[in-house]
């Protein structure tokens, strides 16, 4: 449904945010609520996480579904940039 990533674009409209989802119907429903709100700084992915790569690596990275913080970690690692952070 967009949670964390909707509500902190909506608040933090100075940051930029990726939503990744390997679900087509949530990116469908996520472009939607990006249009439908006019959230410039968002950017919706659909693919899956351990195969999806940015250039340059992200600053933070949060989640809400993953089964556990460690399977977190390890599918995010190639994900965070030098100084970044979970």
């Amino acid at each position: 449904a967009g949670l964390p990533g909707i509500p902190l674009a909506i608040t933090k409209p100075d940051f930029d945010f990726v939503l990744l989802d390997s679900n087509g119907k949530k990116t469908r429903f996520l472009q939607e609520v990006k249009r439908h709100l006019g959230l410039n700084n968002v950017e919706i992915i659909e693919f899956r996480v351990e195969n999806y790569h940015a250039s340059p690596g992200f600053d933070t990275v949060i989640s809400r579904a993953f089964s556990s913080l460690e399977q977190m970690i390890q599918w995010t690692k190639h994900l965070i940039d030098t100084n970044g952070m979970w």
